[in-house]
């Protein structure tokens, strides 16, 4: 029953075969696609496949039934019977083997289509170096085929043959490309380095192997069952997991993009030092560890592991490692956070940074750590320490274009106030001591509460409002209640 049901669709794909144009239903197709292709012809089903016993060309095999105009066989032809040995010798390779290729292209031959115009004897030849599937690998390497993706330059002619459920040519033609292997590997069910389906071929096992489909199939695993490298196998079959952590397979350090934990793991497994060494790193965790910028990211891991403080301690960061972390790529000490205001000041510093300002040239990576450090009032800290600034009294030292910026942004920023800032965030946000803070800002407050300024305002009051020990002025009668407070005795300032 089963060599009937291959005679049945081998006759079929013949009909389809002598006029590739046309499809089974008539209708005209200009480009025959792998889609078209594999509605057109019944491939059989990998169980009833035994590759050592395929048809050829010129085999006793049932063949396709071919157009008379494309199936020209030597004893039909008007050419005499003769001796073809020279022609034979022509196609044969140095090691005395058919070469299968230009035998093809010299007589016209297409596997299950044609023999073109092959010479009798040669037939033999062809059939017994089981030259139809040899087709498979020189027409993807002479057009450029990439299987299961695109047909390159294959003629129209080919493509038929090359989807023949006896050449199956993209399990055939190598090295796999990364589809081909996921392919092939639900198929036979191959569990990389642990076993494969008893019907797999073993020409699909030697290919498979020299390609590296194994290692390469840990990336289509993450994909596919949501697997965190060195975290959940998601829903990874148990033998797939067994595969994954195989030594051989490496899957937790080939599947990317890395997140820290891999970047950390292959920095310690492969003894990785930024921008010093890759140690024992082979290519796919190069590329991995580049593309995901991982040196940048073990700055924290560092800062953690050997207790760094950034400006201040490297703690206990070994020496080659304290190279990359002061490396200017690297440039650790900005990269980990929250700032301290010394790595605040070195930011403004270093990068030109005027507070509420500019950022100055700072780099986007610093940006984030920069803001979420609250950094601002930090700079303004530096620069009233770096340019001698008395907030309302003094300029110090300062540049026109710091007074400018200070002057704006800084005054009530830093501290510790003196009696002018406290008088200045007085009024300006209509603070009462001990009644309210009216519109104060709270980043303000702590400074106000620091410096005591509560009480520096009854002499601000006094000689404001010309209050005296018999006449409270032109003290307003909002500030009665303030300057009458037991925690202020404003009294005791007036002589």
């Amino acid at each position: 029953m089963l060599l009937l049901a291959a005679i049945g669709t081998l006759s079929a794909v013949a009909v389809l075969a002598t006029n590739p144009a046309v499809s089974a239903d008539g209708v005209s197709r200009d480009v025959v696609s792998r889609d078209v292709i594999d509605e057109e012809v019944e491939v059989l089903a990998y169980d009833t496949y035994d590759a050592d016993e395929e048809a050829s060309v010129g085999s006793d095999h049932p063949e396709p039934i071919a157009d008379d105009a494309d199936t020209v066989d030597a004893a039909d032809t008007d050419e005499p019977a003769g001796d073809h040995t020279d022609q034979i010798q022509l196609k044969k390779r140095d090691d005395g083997q058919l070469d299968c290729a230009a035998v093809s292209e010299a007589y016209g031959l297409i596997p299950y289509r044609t023999w073109g115009t092959t010479p009798n004897e040669t037939r033999p030849l062809w059939d017994d170096q089981k030259c139809n599937q040899q087709m498979c690998q020189h027409w993807k390497d002479k057009y450029q085929v990439d299987p299961l993706k695109c047909w390159g330059s294959l003629p129209e002619e080919y493509k038929t043959t090359w989807m023949h459920p006896y050449m199956r040519c993209d399990l055939r033609a190598g090295p796999y490309n990364d589809k081909q292997c996921r392919s092939i590997a639900e198929d036979f069910d191959i569990v990389p380095f642990i076993s494969s389906a008893a019907n797999t071929p073993d020409y699909v096992k030697t290919l498979f192997e020299e390609s590296e489909c194994g290692p390469s199939l840990c990336q289509y695993w993450k994909e596919k069952h949501g697997v965190k490298p060195f975290g959940g196998f998601g829903s990874l079959p148990p033998p797939l997991q067994r595969s994954w952590l195989l030594e051989s397979m490496q899957c937790d350090f080939r599947a990317g993009p890395y997140n820290s934990q891999q970047c950390t793991r292959a920095s310690e497994v492969f003894g990785i030092v930024p921008f010093v060494t890759w140690g024992t790193a082979p290519d796919h965790v190069k590329q991995h560890f580049e593309y995901a910028g991982c040196a940048e990211q073990l700055c924290t891991y560092w800062a953690k592991k050997y207790n760094v403080k950034p400006l201040e301690s490297y703690g206990t960061l070994p020496a080659d490692l304290q190279t990359s972390w002061n490396n200017r790529w690297m440039n650790c000490a900005l990269r980990v956070g929250p700032f301290t205001q010394k790595q605040c000041e070195t930011v403004a510093s270093k990068y030109e940074v005027y507070p509420y300002r500019t950022m100055g040239r700072t780099p986007s990576y610093i940006k984030p750590l920069y803001n979420s450090s609250d950094c601002e009032p930090k700079v303004c800290q530096y620069y009233k320490n770096k340019n001698n600034i008395e907030p309302y009294v003094s300029w110090g030292n300062a540049s026109a274009w710091m007074q400018l910026v200070f002057g704006k942004n800084c005054m009530l920023r830093v501290g510790p106030y003196n009696d002018k800032q406290c008088i200045a965030l007085a009024e300006k946000y209509g603070l009462i001591p001990y009644h309210t803070w009216g519109t104060t800002p709270s980043e303000f407050r702590p400074l106000w509460d620091a410096a005591k300024c509560n009480q520096r305002m009854c002499e601000y009051w006094r000689d404001k409002y010309h209050v005296t020990k018999t006449s409270m002025g032109s003290l307003p009668t909002n500030l009665t209640s303030a300057w009458n407070h037991s925690l202020m005795q404003c009294s005791a300032c007036v002589a």
